[in-house]
């Protein structure tokens, strides 16, 4: 059987992965080997409880195991097996995106970017309603705020869930998390968008998922221009409404404009990367010729003849 564990990117995936080793003992996988960040360290991968997937698993073989696979994973739904589906301020969890993108990938995108989505598992509303964690069926939604606050609380929770015995109430407080990974574990922090967050970002992101959010609950610290969106009725003054759809249609034209040089910079440093991997081709190339054109390299010839026969005969 399988149990999903689905977020999207930076939204608090690795801490109940976290709370499932530490609380229950079960080990979790990860559709993606995390190479590069959890799998990377041993001291992270341990504290976290990572293990491999074997080669060659897949889903379908998994669904039929006795065994529980609990298998992280930022995609979007793949059939109806059970899921825990974790939620973060959306703001919060595209800053720490943003600043893991910084880190980790090969390339570092800007933060209007992020916010539109013009990332690998698209924009952070898309993914929430694509779950949609508070309709699909056996599914357990959580909010990181409150998991991190209180995670004793939910054990029991989760317990139920998985139908599984805790063997532990304790669990790693972040201070130990920061200690082990820095750059992975950041800042653990639910309001750091605040000091990340221009004006212009926070009203698009607003623009983009104002409705996941504000159906999920995190209706704290709404911009000015969608506060005053929701309070004027819609038979209002025409030169407000004017002035609002221009604000927005002025924000929206910058973000694209932004994602349009972000792109043009992405192809620009992969056609650099092409150039001199060419260049370095061209050199072997050349170096090869030299050696074979030399006359130490004909002078063995009769040697190098000898030992392809003599392999030939072992086989």
């Amino acid at each position: 059987m399988i149990v999903w564990l689905a977020s999207y990117p930076r939204s608090g995936n690795t801490f109940l992965r976290i709370m499932l080793y530490h609380a229950f003992g079960l080990k979790t996988c990860s559709l993606y080997g995390d190479l590069t960040d959890i799998a990377a360290h041993r001291s992270t991968s341990e504290i976290v409880g990572h293990t491999a997937l074997p080669s060659g698993w897949t889903a379908d073989e998994a669904r039929k195991d006795d065994g529980l696979w609990l298998v992280k994973t930022h995609d979007w739904p793949q059939g109806e097996d059970k899921a825990i589906y974790v939620i973060r301020d959306g703001r919060e969890t595209l800053v720490s995106y943003f600043n893991y993108l910084q880190h980790y990938a090969d390339y570092a995108p800007s933060l209007l970017s992020v916010v539109a989505g013009a990332v690998a598992f698209g924009p952070w509303s898309d993914h929430v309603e694509a779950w949609d964690p508070l309709q699909r069926s056996d599914t357990l939604l959580l909010r990181f705020e409150d998991v991190v606050k209180h995670p004793q609380e939910y054990l029991p929770l989760l317990a139920r869930f998985l139908e599984v015995t805790p063997i532990s109430r304790s669990t790693p407080d972040f201070a130990e998390l920061h200690a082990t990974d820095p750059n992975f574990f950041r800042s653990g922090r639910t309001d750091s968008w605040k000091t990340v967050f221009t004006e212009d970002a926070h009203n698009l992101f607003w623009l983009l998922h104002g409705d996941a959010m504000t159906k999920h609950g995190y209706t704290n610290d709404v911009p000015a221009l969608f506060r005053a969106q929701r309070s004027t009725p819609r038979e209002g003054p025409a030169s407000e409404q004017r002035q609002r759809f221009e604000a927005l249609s002025s924000l929206t034209q910058r973000a694209l404009k932004e994602h349009s040089a972000e792109h043009r910079r992405q192809l620009s440093r992969q056609e650099q990367q092409l150039k001199r991997l060419h260049a370095r081709s061209t050199s072997l190339d050349l170096e090869i010729d030299r050696i074979r054109s030399s006359m130490s390299w004909r002078a063995t010839k009769p040697f190098r003849v000898i030992t392809r026969l003599l392999a030939h005969r072992r086989r």
